[in-house]
């Protein structure tokens, strides 16, 4: 009997368990965890283990309270003696100290003669667009000769790249056999602004990446932007500061618990055919905010399922028309019934919404004309999901890879659609809940830039980061990660909203 055992064991010893692990195919999941260790490392450096265990960790909610449930002030008391706070009222307690704070602030410079010509603040936002000479004085692809044409697309990049953004141009004197240290680049201080924007875009594979299967030939999609990119070619794309805080309507009613608190709400309970309270990522408010939706505005949802941020929208009481849309039947099915859910079948809310299912890239304007507000709440890699579901939907699974591959483009074509159904005046959120720069100022930048090319329509980035700073008691936004045209949420495991970024761009022409 020992004999047979002994015998066993040595024959199943050899059997190759190493090579049969080696074939089998990792989970999304799985590859998603080292694809962001090897990229999202040199991106956020020192804060990626936190921003990954709050990945990792269970996500944290806010509570939106239904103002049409008759239940609303009950869910409130309910609500408040678990624990939670109502952000409103603390966060227009913030603004009215920053803006205390930035009155003080001006006075002294003021009376320390520091702050005496009036255009001051103008000049201070104009320093802080994209000022490089060439590229102002650049006109668009669109009045291009043939020859101009062939010329742009044969210019190498400049000799100032860092040398991992000239490899991928393909400039000859930094074609090296051992690239080392390329990955998800960030802007480096010691190049001219015009030039950082570029390094925003590039994805370059490092080894790390080569090694992981199914990734190491991503650089390729982005090869087609670079006659784009090229800072000699990048259109001027002015970026105006937003001093004022945004604006917290007085009929959205959010509730949160504090930092270091996990505690979940209780489940959306029905009184008399009406939820009671829905559930969002914390994160997710801040697009709906940045809106800035006035009263009566016609406002486009135009990737709007599964519903939570039109949700939030119709909450304010601002909308006097939202269309929702999405190109996704059974999702947008999904937010038809939560509508019913939380509005009812008679409610003005419910008869002010329109619903499509159309990819967003088709919609033109309505018989009201083009839109007050658009929010672009575009399909991204979806970080969070990506690394704790191990389900076929996975972007990260293999057989996804063309999917996620064409992401960018995708968003960019989103992106355009909606800078093109905004008014003059009005003005476009961009958002997703991605850490990634390609899929986050790489596409603003790319938008902005074809738009320039193809039309006459003239557009101003809204950098809002002074406009964030009564939000940092709420959310934790990422610092000097060289974003120039939006605003990052970072996740943490003590308070695990996110991550969500978000870009302000009105429409000037």
């Amino acid at each position: 009997m020992n004999y047979c055992r002994g015998k066993f064991l040595k024959i199943y010893s050899t059997f190759p368990v190493r090579d049969y692990a080696s074939k089998v195919k990792k989970k999304g999941c799985e590859l998603a965890k080292e694809y962001f260790d090897v990229s999202y490392s040199n991106v956020y450096g020192s804060e990626w283990p936190s921003i990954r265990l709050g990945l990792l960790s269970e996500p944290k909610f806010v509570s939106i309270i239904n103002n049409h449930c008759p239940k609303y002030e009950e869910t409130i008391e309910e609500f408040q003696k678990l624990g939670s706070y109502d952000v409103g009222p603390r966060y227009r307690k913030y603004c009215d100290e920053v803006m205390a704070e930035q009155s003080r602030s001006l006075l002294t410079e003021v009376n320390d003669g520091n702050t005496t010509d009036p255009n001051v603040e103008a000049m201070e936002n104009s320093s802080d667009q994209h000022n490089h000479e060439s590229s102002a004085l650049r006109k668009p692809v669109r009045e291009f000769t043939d020859d101009e044409l062939s010329e742009l697309a044969s210019t190498p990049a400049p000799p100032v790249y860092p040398k991992e953004f000239r490899a991928l141009s393909g400039t000859p004197e930094m074609m090296v056999s051992e690239p080392d240290g390329d990955r998800l680049i960030l802007p480096q201080r010691h190049v001219e602004v015009a030039q950082q924007l570029q390094a925003l875009q590039d994805f370059m594979p490092s080894k790390g990446l080569a090694g992981l299967p199914g990734l190491s030939d991503e650089s390729a999609i982005f090869e087609k932007y670079r006659a784009t990119l090229d800072s000699d070619s990048s259109p001027p794309i002015e970026v105006e500061k937003q001093r004022t805080p945004i604006s917290w309507p007085d009929m959205l009613t959010v509730l949160a618990f504090p930092r270091l608190n996990n505690t979940r709400f209780p489940k959306p309970r029905l009184h008399s055919g009406l939820y009671n309270h829905y559930p969002l990522d914390g994160g997710s408010l801040l697009p709906v905010l940045a809106l800035d939706v006035q009263p009566g505005n016609l406002v486009l949802d135009m990737c709007a399922a599964p519903g939570g941020k039109s949700l939030a929208l119709m909450q304010t009481t601002m909308p006097g028309f939202l269309h929702c849309n999405d190109k996704s039947s059974s999702r947008m099915t999904r937010l038809e019934i939560i509508m019913k859910q939380y509005f009812g079948d008679t409610s003005r809310a419910s008869k002010s919404l329109q619903i499509t299912r159309l990819d967003g890239t088709m919609l033109t304007a309505g018989e009201a004309g083009l839109f007050d507000r658009v929010l672009v709440d575009a399909p991204c890699q979806n970080d969070r999901y990506s690394l704790q579901v191990r389900d076929h939907y996975n972007i990260f699974n293999l057989s996804n890879r063309q999917e996620r591959l064409a992401l960018p483009e995708q968003q960019a074509d989103l992106l355009m659609r909606a800078l093109q159904l905004v008014r003059v005046g009005g003005v476009v959120v961009y958002s997703t809940c991605s850490l990634s720069p390609v899929q986050n100022d790489g596409v603003v930048h790319l938008a902005l830039t074809r738009l320039w090319d193809q039309t006459n329509a003239q557009y101003t980035v809204m950098d809002f980061s002074r406009a964030m700073e009564p939000f940092k008691f709420f959310l934790d936004f990422g610092k000097e990660l060289g974003l120039k045209y939006g605003q990052v949420i970072l996740p943490r495991a003590s308070n695990n909203f996110g991550p969500t970024y978000c870009a302000k761009i009105i429409r000037k022409k």
